[in-house]
């Protein structure tokens, strides 16, 4: 569910073609995070790459064929009078699609993985002694999917006794700033009902997270169905990754060395949650023999010497 829901919504935006969006969810998965270390060094560069040209292509079929969707709206709009370059125009489709999908994913499934650790935070959520709205700013604060960023000093300034000189990178870690105990009474502690929570999960200012609204709604959407649905979960395994933090996937019930229960069907109520497998690696060898891609892999460079990168 963590998987489909914040996808369908961000693809439903772009009006990625329905055939295309699995593959897509592949790439954007791989292009910033792994299960390992070596899957992480080996994959992300080229994902990263897919992406662009997958976005390359289809921001060259909506200037012919435009539609009402956001890709659209980038190839016509104008800013100042002038058009987006063709740059422009993908990289913030690339943004769009991480930002959107990656996420708000990796937040639920992290919020999910909390309130395992914290059954006694999960029964008062059941019980309905916190609000949806109080819950969704936590798991976003415990969660802190994007763990740092990038900056560029506009100016010299002097933080904490460090100078800075304009044009410096500086990074900013926002798993740190959402545990920070001059702002957070007992930082460490999940607590759904906590408030005030001036967390920086969607960092804050000029670079404040356009899509925090859709977050807090599929955040809010699937804590309420959760708690209307799902009697027990199961644990997840911790995905690899120095810029997202985050449980890519969950154990399925019953699996090896898993004795806890995942989404139990409470009596007379329907469960569509449940946590499966993910196929092992012949099958989805097998899988992706069986279904035609639409865009072979490691095409970056072939793109390049064909002159189609950068995009003009």
């Amino acid at each position: 569910m963590a998987g489909q829901l914040p996808l369908r919504a961000i693809c439903d935006l772009l009006d990625v073609p329905p055939g295309d969006r699995r593959r897509l969810l592949d790439m954007a998965s791989s292009a910033l995070g792994s299960d390992s270390e070596h899957g992480l060094r080996q994959d992300s560069w080229v994902s990263r790459g897919e992406i662009l040209l997958y976005f390359c292509d289809l921001a060259a079929q909506r200037r012919v064929d435009p539609g009402d969707d956001i890709v659209s709206l980038l190839t016509r709009i104008r800013v100042q009078g002038a058009p987006l370059s063709g740059e422009e125009v993908i990289l913030n489709c690339y943004s769009l699609i991480l930002g959107g999908d990656e996420t708000t994913r990796l937040a639920l499934v992290g919020g999910v993985a909390a309130l395992l650790d914290n059954p006694a935070q999960w029964a008062a959520y059941q019980a309905g002694d916190v609000a949806t709205g109080t819950a969704v700013e936590e798991v976003l604060r415990w969660t802190t999917p994007t763990l740092h960023a990038g900056r560029t000093a506009g100016q010299d300034l002097t933080l904490h006794g460090h100078h800075i000189r304009a044009g410096d990178v500086v990074t900013l870690w926002n798993a740190s700033a959402n545990r920070d105990e001059r702002a957070f009474d007992e930082p460490d502690a999940f607590r759904l009902d906590r408030t005030p929570n001036r967390h920086l999960s969607f960092a804050y200012g000029s670079h404040f997270c356009l899509g925090a609204f859709l977050a807090r709604a599929e955040i809010g959407a699937v804590l309420e169905d959760l708690r209307e649905r799902v009697a027990e979960m199961a644990p997840a395994q911790r995905l690899y990754s120095n810029f997202l933090g985050a449980w890519p996937r969950c154990r399925s019930p019953g699996g090896p060395g898993d004795d806890a229960t995942a989404a139990v069907r409470p009596p007379g109520r329907r469960v569509d949650s449940r946590c499966r497998r993910r196929p092992s690696a012949t099958r989805r060898r097998s899988r992706a023999r069986a279904r035609p891609a639409a865009r072979p892999p490691h095409r970056l460079a072939g793109a390049a010497r064909r002159g189609r990168w950068p995009p003009r």
